[in-house]
């Protein structure tokens, strides 16, 4: 069985807009720590993971942080990329690789990295 709200509402004996608020975690959801907890192990036997892109939607912040990279200095950018998807991964973020635009080609518009919504950019 598959997680939805609808499932979740049966099993729970509880309102959809409360398996909602027991989701989203929030601290003026109104609803018990009980309730809270009763709906995240519901969802976790169930395999319930969030939408990131609904989320974002919702929330304006994709979560997402973009990495600009020269091919030249590979090792050293795959040693750092490894450390800083460890930590923004921790932090629930992900991140997109994308080569640094050349500001002097008429192509550097079509950058990877400018047509995905980023949180920011760490630059190599």
């Amino acid at each position: 069985m598959r997680f939805t709200i609808q499932s979740s509402t049966k099993q729970l004996n509880i309102s959809p807009a409360t398996v909602s608020r027991g989701l989203n975690n929030r601290e003026n959801s109104y609803i018990s720590e009980a309730t809270k907890q009763g709906v995240r192990t519901v969802a976790t036997e169930l395999g319930y993971r969030p939408n990131r892109a609904a989320r974002a939607l919702v929330t304006g912040r994709p979560h997402v942080i973009g990495m600009w990279a020269q091919a030249t200095a590979l090792p050293y950018v795959s040693r750092t990329l490894y450390q800083a998807a460890q930590h923004t991964c921790a932090s629930g973020y992900e991140i997109i690789v994308g080569p640094i635009p050349d500001v002097h080609s008429p192509d550097s518009q079509n950058n990877l990295l400018t047509e995905w919504l980023v949180d920011g950019i760490l630059a190599f």
